[in-house]
């Protein structure tokens, strides 16, 4: 009853209010088996028109091409680098499975399972760099 009465309620709290995009790092996140896409807005701050019918192994995200918006866009397999003390706002998809991403608990304080659709969004605040975790740690 205590984990119901008071987890659940801060729980909630948390995944409700979401930063702005203008006030945090954005991401979306397209598991794969054994494999982690992540895109990038690019340097206008917005992320091009997808659609789902797009989707090809050369087209992950299913970005327009025709799409300007998306022309500068960053995309990076298995290499997600966020900046610390700053929100990050991340919208995970799956391909075909259930995927779950942790994230280090030292960092951000989230873990999450991510199930296939609909799109699903987290948010954190990392608050320590994976070296300087690592040097005080060993």
């Amino acid at each position: 009853m205590l984990l119901i009465g008071f987890a659940f309620p801060i729980w909630a709290k948390n995944v409700s209010h979401f930063p702005e995009a203008k006030d945090s790092t954005v991401i979306q996140i397209m598991a794969q088996q054994f494999a982690w896409n992540a895109r990038y807005p690019g340097l206008d701050g917005n992320f091009g028109r997808q659609d789902m019918k797009l989707i090809s192994n050369g087209n992950i995200f299913g970005v327009d091409p025709a799409d300007t918006l998306g022309k500068d866009d960053v995309q990076v397999l298995n290499d997600i680098h966020v900046p610390v003390n700053k929100p990050v706002k991340t919208f995970k998809v799956a391909h075909h499975h259930a995927h779950h991403l942790m994230v280090a608990k030292h960092a951000t304080h989230v873990k999450t399972a991510k199930v296939s659709q609909p799109v699903k969004a987290v948010t954190a605040t990392p608050s320590t760099t994976w070296a300087s975790w690592w040097t005080s740690s060993t």
